[in-house]
């Protein structure tokens, strides 16, 4: 399993990524609420 942690905020979110393990996929990151940004969010958990 793979848990996806988004913190929403008006403009941007904080994303973190993580497997059943614990282990870190993706470290925190900021992602804007822009078209391009969400579509390259949304190709990466593909």
């Amino acid at each position: 399993m793979i848990a996806v942690g988004i913190d929403i905020s008006k403009a941007k979110s904080t994303v973190a990524v993580i497997d059943s393990d614990g282990t870190v996929l993706a470290s925190p990151f900021t992602m804007a609420h822009t078209q391009p940004e969400m579509e390259a969010f949304v190709t990466y958990l593909k």
